[in-house]
């Protein structure tokens, strides 16, 4: 016996001391989906709410939550379809535009 406890609940795989370097990982997730929900820009909102995802991602991972780490891997997928569909569509849109903006000029 080592004097630890382990319950071995779903999210209590790891020592019951868990005042360590990984219960820091949902707080930094956290702030970045926090952060996210007070941009007004969709293109900023994504790439914001994306950097939160690994720390959710790893946290859920070490502590067994397997279910979770697959909504956070479904999760990235949305975004990163998001990201490519409407970021990539804009962009797209202001190089057409700027072209034809250009042609009336010239």
């Amino acid at each position: 016996d080592t004097g630890r406890c382990r319950t071995g609940t779903a999210t209590e795989t790891v020592d019951s001391d868990d005042k360590n370097i990984w219960s820091l990982l949902p707080i930094i997730g956290v702030l970045f989906h926090t952060s996210a929900m007070w941009i007004d820009d969709e293109k900023w909102i994504r790439r914001i709410s994306l950097g939160g995802n690994p720390f959710w991602f790893t946290y859920n991972m070490i502590y067994g939550a397997y279910g979770a780490s697959v909504g956070e891997v479904l999760s990235c997928i949305s975004i990163i379809t998001a990201m490519w569909r409407y970021d990539r569509k804009k962009k797209t849109e202001k190089i057409t535009a700027d072209k034809t903006e250009e042609s009336k000029i010239g």
